[in-house]
């Protein structure tokens, strides 16, 4: 996992993750096997915006997920070598 800070005009206005993952789920049957904690220690699902009430990465929210139906990439059963990856807030 990759996360770093998007600077713009010297201030942190989000942040980058990316997840390269090979059959290694972030979330199967509603049982998360990864998160990242906001700055008052709350567990977070998401991966991409700042939608906080569910598990979805960047290509769930533009709609072009390796497969349709998944809210990221990694959460495919497909055997190959994906990634999931987005900015945020």
């Amino acid at each position: 996992m990759m996360i770093r800070p998007i600077l713009r005009n010297h201030i942190i206005f989000g942040y980058y993750a990316q997840y390269d993952c090979t059959s290694a789920a972030l979330e199967v049957n509603g049982v998360a096997y990864s998160w990242w904690n906001d700055k008052n220690g709350v567990p977070r699902y998401f991966w991409s915006g700042n939608t906080t009430d569910s598990h979805i990465c960047q290509c769930g929210i533009d709609q072009n997920c390796i497969e349709s139906f998944m809210p990221c990439n990694c959460d495919s059963s497909l055997p190959m070598a994906l990634a999931d990856n987005g900015e945020f807030v």
